[in-house]
């Protein structure tokens, strides 16, 4: 029995895991277009349950700097829904839409409207595989682009479009909300996170946009490729959302997001020849398409992305189950409420108190901040006093060791002295030894030499009485000559 059981259960698991996936958008969507290309779509979810008919996520756009920026981009307070219902990663219906990976290119275009143009006997444009940014276009060309791709889909791929009931996906511009909840990070971010000026931070949860976006300084003050290997997506895997080109969205332009005063439409993002600090989330520029002499203008640095949308109507709900969905959503938090005084709406007065909530949770934060920092400067100034009493007593310590060290250096000192002193005497010693050694070796030839001197004494002696005889046998040789000479004379 429990075998049965349990060949049921993974037979009901298998059927379920099957038909959610054919029911629920949850992944990417990739759409075949002309000429081999194709136009890629990632999913947005908003954290809102898939069962209500109606559900809306209440979100602050704009900058959280104040009254420091310009009307344009003042904290705004709006609603924002899905189109369709995925799986999330907890297997849970959810809420999302969908928003281009990337900005239309200039080939996914040219294959666009060759195809149209064929279709309809036009004159037909040269080919373009460019996968710069297509720019350039006015509002009417780009709706006519994007009327020509929703054909072109349900004539050759339909099978690729998500739905929501019987609803079938279709192409759009996004709303002016869409882009920049994506913009922000959606909830692929913390809220911290969300409310800065960009969702890009590095391994220590600091602001950055190194390697994120193109901007003067990156993009060599040129148009980048689309989707570049070079630089990283947003959290959501969007890439170029506030660099490269700026966007055209499906927004009316106001001074706030409950367009009070209505304009053109809205361009969102920054391009490739702006400097870093003028890429965030809540810069907004009102579409303006023509001069005053009436000719069109073309911005070379704005171009468009596309959004995936249902329409409501053809959800396959009956009109008594939408009115009911949508009392529903009345009465819950995030529904719209009535409007308030005259020259006030809800919404208005919401943004108001929001930006109170703000402050007073930044003013909280910082007050918890602060009292950390103190208590952190408390447990500092404790380690600093036993640091200095540390201090204290290793000078102290040091003293002592140099006293220590002098008496130490005053003995080696002598120590030194009496070596040298031992070194001398030895020295000394072997002079003497020296001394003793030639003063014997010169008594030794003193000796010598008066031997030498008696013996040439006597010698001298000898001579000179060898002399005196000489002289002697000298003196007595003339006498005898003499006294020869006259007896010879005599004789004579």
């Amino acid at each position: 029995m429990n075998r049965y059981i349990f060949l049921f259960t993974t037979l009901l698991f298998f059927t379920t895991s099957f038909f959610s996936s054919s029911l629920f958008a949850s992944e990417s969507v990739e759409i075949k277009l002309p000429d081999n290309t194709s136009i890629k779509f990632q999913p947005i979810y908003l954290g809102l349950d898939g069962n209500d008919i109606f559900s809306s996520k209440r979100v602050k756009l704009g900058s959280r700097e104040g009254s420091d920026v310009s009307y344009k981009e003042r904290l705004s307070t709006t609603n924002l829904g899905g189109s369709f219902v995925g799986i999330n990663k907890l297997g849970e219906k959810e809420w999302l839409y969908y928003l281009g990976k990337t900005e239309v290119s200039q080939q996914q275009w040219n294959a666009v409207m060759r195809w149209w143009q064929r279709e309809n006997k036009l004159t037909i444009d040269p080919e373009n595989n460019a996968t710069l940014p297509q720019t350039e276009k006015t509002p009417a060309e780009i709706f006519t682009f994007i009327e020509a791709l929703n054909v072109w889909i349900l004539k050759n791929a339909k099978e690729s479009l998500p739905r929501n009931g019987n609803a079938i996906a279709y192409v759009r511009l996004p709303t002016e909300v869409e882009w920049a909840f994506a913009a922000r990070g959606g909830n692929e971010v913390s809220p911290s996170v969300f409310d800065r000026p960009y969702p890009y931070v590095d391994e220590n949860e600091s602001m950055t946009l190194a390697g994120y976006e193109w901007y003067r300084s990156t993009s060599g003050n040129k148009m980048r490729e689309i989707g570049s290997e070079h630089i990283k997506p947003n959290p959501l895997g969007l890439y170029d959302m506030l660099g490269n080109v700026e966007e055209l969205t499906y927004g009316v332009f106001g001074h706030d997001f409950l367009f009070a005063r209505f304009g053109g439409l809205v361009i969102r993002g920054r391009n490739y020849s702006m400097d870093a600090s003028d890429l965030k989330v809540s810069r907004r520029t009102e579409y303006d398409g023509y001069t005053g002499n009436g000719d069109l203008i073309r911005l070379s640095k704005v171009g468009f992305r596309l959004a995936l949308g249902t329409l409501v109507s053809e959800t396959g709900h009956s009109n008594e189950e939408l009115d009911a969905g949508y009392d529903e959503y009345l009465s819950s938090d995030s529904g719209v409420s009535q409007p308030t005084a005259s020259g006030n709406t809800s919404l208005s007065q919401q943004a108001i108190d929001d930006q109170i909530e703000h402050y007073n949770t930044e003013r909280q934060r910082l007050v918890e901040e602060n009292n950390t920092l103190r208590q952190q400067n408390t447990e500092l100034e404790s380690k600093y006093t036993v640091l200095t009493g540390h201090l204290e007593q290793k000078k102290v310590d040091i003293d002592a060791l140099s006293r220590e060290l002098d008496t130490e250096r005053i003995k080696n000192a002598n120590l030194a002295k009496l070596e040298n002193t031992s070194l001398l005497e030895n020295k000394f010693d072997v002079l003497i030894n020296s001394k003793d050694i030639e003063i014997s070796r010169l008594q030794s030839e003193i000796d010598n030499l008066e031997k030498k001197v008696s013996q040439q004494t006597t010698l001298i002696s000898n001579t000179e009485s060898s002399r005196k005889k000489m002289l002697s046998y000298s003196s007595e040789l003339r006498m005898l000559n003499t006294d020869s000479f006259a007896s010879f004379e005599i004789e004579e």
